[in-house]
């Protein structure tokens, strides 16, 4: 699971959900993919995983896309 950011980052996390509806789903932040500028106020904009690879695109409101490799 990510989250892209309007300061230009990319948070990625772990998340677990489980089957026991009482317990909390996990969630561990596991790394913070830095590589875009802000531009009026709008930083990363959308982000995908590759379906089979460890890859994350990200696009930004710089007009620039970023692959991120080895997450």
């Amino acid at each position: 699971m990510a989250s892209a950011s309007d300061d230009g980052s990319i948070h990625v996390f772990h998340s677990m959900v489980y089957s026991d509806l009482m317990r909390n789903p996990l969630i561990v932040p596991v790394k913070v993919l830095r590589g875009h500028s802000p531009v009026n106020s709008l930083g990363a904009l959308s982000m995908v995983f590759h379906p089979t690879q460890p890859w994350l695109f990200s696009c930004g409101a710089d007009g620039r896309i970023h692959l991120f490799q080895d997450l």
